[in-house]
């Protein structure tokens, strides 16, 4: 975890700027993660699941220089709303955040051992964004950490070109859709429905691993 201070948060294009270099190396960060742990897995005989370290190692590196305190839990009230995807989502009160978040640690063990690679990603996935735990990069973190629980739980890491990182920057209406469907779900006091967010991690996996078999093919 990273407790840096940068001074005042940065906003505008350089933010922005900074945002997308931070995204590529995010990318090698989570690969790092990813062989360490299944560096662990081989001299040890078992897998750790990834933690609150590695997620706030991930939030760091994606808000580096743009968060006055990258790698640490909000201490505010957030709001989204996205008209053009029919996106509203109220973030958990901030207060609630580090016992929500160790649920959500508690509940992905669980489902480590009973659910599928695309099991885990899909409810790390959902549920860092339904929380919501930190001020802003709660996307790519949650995208990243699902990334990293999606190789570990196929015990490979997966080409580069195959991480749901960029895959799912790509913001595709289905995602959207599959997410929305989850959050609203969830909120109306039932278990959210992870299935269409489950079917859409595996048709981009597939189309991606199947342009990389067919441009290797060629």
């Amino acid at each position: 975890m990273t407790s840096s201070r940068w001074g005042e948060p940065v906003t505008g294009p350089p933010a922005d700027e900074i945002a997308d270099l931070n995204r590529q190396a995010l990318i090698h960060v989570v690969f790092s993660l990813v062989t360490n742990l299944l560096e662990r897995q081989r001299r040890r005989g078992w897998l750790p699941v990834p933690g609150e370290a590695a997620l706030l190692e991930l939030h760091g590196v994606a808000t580096r220089f743009v968060l006055r305190r990258p790698g640490r839990y909000r201490k505010c009230s957030v709001h989204v709303d996205d008209p053009d995807r029919d996106f509203v989502l109220h973030g958990a009160p901030h207060r609630e955040i580090p016992r929500l978040m160790r649920l959500f640690f508690r509940d992905l063990r669980a489902l480590w051992k009973t659910g599928d690679a695309l099991d885990v990603a899909a409810f790390a996935l959902w549920r860092i964004a339904f929380i919501h735990p930190f001020e802003d990069g709660n996307g790519r973190t949650a995208d990243a950490f699902a990334h990293a629980c999606l190789c570990l739980k196929l015990g490979a890491l997966l080409p580069a070109r195959a991480n749901l990182m960029q895959a799912i920057q790509s913001a595709l209406p289905e995602y959207w859709r599959a997410l929305t469907l989850a959050h609203r779900t969830a909120a109306a006091g039932g278990h959210a429905d992870l299935g269409p967010l489950k079917e859409y991690l595996d048709a981009i996996l597939l189309d991606r691993i199947g342009a990389l078999e067919a441009g290797h093919g060629g």
